[in-house]
């Protein structure tokens, strides 16, 4: 039986819904742009903590999302291939990203989604995911909801760490970090370090004949800088760099194969703000700048192959933010949060062709869009156990005119039962990319994606604590999708897309040295004209994780199961593109590790150690079996 004290600790860490009762609650900022504890958050939200990516020995933030209720990670092919996130069925594009205060969407990319391949985990402290419509005080992008992902600071003192991997697929890693934080508090400086060879896997799947293995490099920095020089200043910078060069085949499939094409992507994020303190600490300023830029340049010359094939296009996107966000304590009941932001986003593209069709020129010049928004939350205790959340949001994009957005979200606690009830409802909307509007596959008439959603959920403590079960059912409908015509290659504007499901979970510690999490995800998501499902999105996925610790807890094994049921996907060798179905699959990964000393820390890992032959995408490979394993030291 735990002791009361394991059985505090162990509930201040039930955050993977939102869903703390314990007194000792977590601290999210996502959900109301401002430090809130996740026991008053009433819609549905994870939180991957330090400790989780620690011993997660995993590289990439899309690797460590696979475990999310409520979250799909496609990718095509190896490391370094196409990498989305669809959050409840939405689509990639529908899920605004967001690294300390930076939007890191692409304003380049045809839809305006965040590719996630070459975005790794190095001085990365957590990651928190909120699900359903956000719009109401993020914006455009946020209809699926946000990921925030906040980089580390440093405690006193200097701190250094690094780590080594290697094994299958000829697969080596390197990462350090050094950081060093300020005797008085003044300040701290830290800064992150990734480099990644692999020697891959065919991009296109193998079993189709495909036998040529497709590389990936990627260098990724990461700095962040955050001095106070009096008790009521703060000045935060954060500056991230990724360039990575991964080796691509030309379709999935049979006949994908390509010895010598690559894709150079070359990422910049950073920010800057200054904040103050007014009235005793009752009223915080920040005002912030945001620059992101994308570079992203495909090439394949002529090969054996391919003697007469040439091809090179360039997708490049840039944007600049301003924001000016004011958090008042207007009393112990009430906060408010007032915020506007000015963005502006630039892309262009150039795609050339030759072959044995002939040559093909396809330029897309500089275009910009300019967006104001202007938002508002208001977070109340109407009693110590009743909090609402409720936030409305006026966006006037140069395109579109102006868009009025809120979302409303209550959470009502009975912490004598160990009872919690959450609801959420919010409205979103996106406006079509600068390729969707003026590119020559866009198409000027579209109109911006709209939705509603709600969400009602409950989790409840048992067992005296020892674990805690919940779940959530959620309603969205978008209206005006936007989707790609393979037939007319022209995106249009689809009546309606319905989306329904429910997540379940439960987490327990049997044993103080025991643990477990088993997550289970129903989704239907269809488009409301023709009746069928939406693409790559699972009806079923099913996840469960075991932890046990040993030698007095210098020892941890953890055993991974993943489960992800049948979906439809498209089979573009045909004309028009035909609906076909990929198999379900299910993963096993086994993680050990064992700390020789205080600084020294081994580490081994076999993935999909049954060596489960399944496709993301349909034509792309997966990895097989695979063991890998490492040295980490910290000084």
């Amino acid at each position: 039986m735990l002791s009361m004290r394991n059985r505090l600790l162990w509930a201040s860490v039930l955050a993977t819904l939102g869903t703390s009762i314990a007194n000792a609650s977590p601290i999210v900022v996502t959900a109301n742009r401002d430090a809130t504890p996740i026991e008053k958050v009433g819609g549905s939200i994870s939180l991957i903590t330090e400790e989780e990516i620690q011993r997660s020995q995993l590289t990439h933030v899309s690797e460590i999302l696979r475990q999310v209720p409520g979250v799909d990670v496609v990718r095509s092919g190896g490391r370094g291939g196409n990498t989305s996130i669809f959050l409840r069925g939405a689509n990639s594009e529908h899920t605004l990203v967001v690294i300390d205060g930076i939007e890191m969407n692409n304003p380049g990319n045809p839809a305006r989604a965040f590719n996630f391949a070459d975005l790794t985990l190095e001085n990365v402290e957590r990651i928190e995911i909120l699900r359903g419509p956000q719009s109401g005080l993020w914006g455009s992008n946020a209809i699926g909801g946000v990921i925030n992902i906040i980089t580390k600071t440093a405690d006193r003192g200097t701190n250094v760490s690094a780590s080594t991997e290697g094994g299958s697929f000829e697969r080596f890693v390197q990462r350090a970090r050094v950081a060093h934080g300020l005797k008085d508090g003044g300040g701290s400086v830290s800064l992150g370090f990734t480099r990644e060879d692999e020697g891959g896997i065919s991009a296109a799947e193998s079993r189709d004949g495909n036998q040529e293995d497709d590389g990936f490099q990627n260098t990724s920095l990461t700095f962040r800088a955050k001095f106070t020089p009096t008790e009521q200043i703060t000045f935060d910078n954060t500056l991230r760099f990724n360039n990575s060069r991964s080796d691509l085949d030309d379709t999935g499939g049979i006949g994908g194969d390509d010895p010598n094409r690559t894709l150079d992507n070359e990422q910049l994020f950073w920010r800057s703000s200054l904040a103050a303190d007014f009235f005793e600490g009752k009223w915080n300023s920040t005002v912030g700048f945001s620059l992101t830029d994308h570079d992203f340049t495909d090439k394949n010359g002529v090969d054996e192959l391919h003697p007469v094939d040439t091809l090179y296009s360039r997708f490049k996107g840039q944007m600049v933010t301003v924001d000016f966000l004011n958090t008042i304590q207007a009393s112990e009941e009430i906060r408010l949060l007032i915020g506007a932001e000015t963005q502006l986003e630039k892309a262009s593209s150039r795609y050339q062709s030759d072959g044995s069709f002939g040559p093909y020129e396809d330029l897309f010049g500089q275009a910009d869009v300019r967006n104001n928004g202007y938002f508002t939350d208001v977070l109340v205790d109407f009693t110590k156990d009743f909090t609402t959340s409720a936030a409305i949001r006026v966006d006037d994009h140069d395109t579109f005119g102006t868009e009025v957005t809120y979302r409303i979200s209550p959470a009502y606690r009975l912490p004598e039962y160990g009872t919690k009830f959450r609801a959420s409802v919010g409205t979103g909307f996106r406006a079509p990319s600068l390729n969707q509007l003026y590119s020559s596959f866009g198409n000027p008439d579209l109109n911006p994606e709209e939705t509603t959603g709600w969400e009602l959920g409950v989790d409840q403590v048992v067992l005296e604590g020892m674990a805690t079960l919940g779940g959530t059912f959620y309603r969205q409908s978008i209206d005006n999708l936007i989707t790609f015509n393979d037939a007319t290659f022209i995106v249009e504007n689809i009546d309606e897309a319905q989306i329904n499901g429910f997540e379940l979970y439960i987490e327990a510690e049997p044993m103080d040295d025991l643990s477990f999490r088993a997550d289970y995800t129903y989704l239907d998501a269809e488009d409301d004209k023709t009746k069928e499902d939406l693409v790559r999105r699972a009806a079923n996925r099913f996840t469960l994780s075991a932890n046990y610790q040993f030698a007095e807890e210098r020892g941890r094994i953890t055993a991974k199961l993943k489960y992800v049921g049948d979906r439809e996907d498209m089979d573009f060798t045909a004309f028009p593109a035909t609906r076909t179905s990929l198999a379900s699959y299910s993963v096993v990964d086994i993680l050990a590790s064992y700390n020789l000393t205080e600084q020294i820390k081994l580490f081994a890992r076999v993935e999909n150690l049954f060596d489960r032959k399944y496709q993301d995408v349909l034509g792309f490979g997966t990895y097989g079996v695979g063991g890998f394993g490492g040295i980490e030291f910290t000084l």
